[in-house]
């Protein structure tokens, strides 16, 4: 039952999806369809007290944010305030689809399609977008995301995800350092190693 329940609900995201799509213009150029997404956060979905995700465009440049809630955490956690309420699940994309965060709540991944997401992001090429662009925007959509959410769906259905918000904008806020951790590993690997 929970299986069918999950796949009703991925159906109808992707029927969402395919129907509500954000789109500021489509033009024909060359026998090609060119689609301008709308600038900024662009709500794609929310299902309140379960998930969200979200587009966030700038120029060119596409980042997706996703959430799901899974099961309550076990009751030996539920009275540490360290340790979160429910098992969430988190990732942010690039419109290619490589990985750029991932956050597995529980044991499993609550949508077991993220584990092949997963694997097809680790055998995409290396992107063109520079990663500090992209991260740049990661941290520049954390901070519009409570408020876009609450301005599509209304503060009730915003306020039910909180736990899911809370675990993108966590990310948002450390990018900026993990990218300058990442780029200072890298340098100390090629002063050390050269560049293979």
């Amino acid at each position: 039952m929970r299986t069918t329940t999950f796949l009703t609900a991925c159906f109808a995201s992707l029927l969402f999806l395919g129907c509500a799509a954000d789109l500021a213009k489509e033009e024909v150029q060359g026998g090609e369809v060119s689609v301008e997404l709308a600038q900024g956060l662009t709500v794609l979905d929310l299902q309140p007290d379960f998930s969200f995700t979200v587009r966030f465009v700038q120029g060119q440049d596409v980042i997706f944010m996703q959430a799901i809630r899974g099961r309550e955490t076990p009751a030996e956690y539920q009275n540490d305030p360290s340790v979160p309420k429910y098992e969430i699940d988190a990732r942010i994309t690039d419109k290619e689809g490589r990985m750029m965060y991932v956050r597995r709540g529980g044991d499993d991944f609550v949508d077991p399609t993220w584990e092949d997401d997963l694997v097809f992001s680790e055998s995409l090429p290396p992107a063109a977008v520079s990663n500090r662009k992209l991260f740049e925007m990661v941290t520049a959509a954390t901070k519009v995301l409570d408020a876009e959410l609450a301005r599509t769906a209304g503060v009730e259905a915003m306020a039910s995800v909180l736990p899911e918000i809370g675990a993108l904008r966590d990310f948002g806020r450390s990018a900026p350092q993990a990218l300058e951790a990442s780029d200072r590993a890298v340098a100390a690997h090629v002063n050390t190693y050269g560049l293979i």
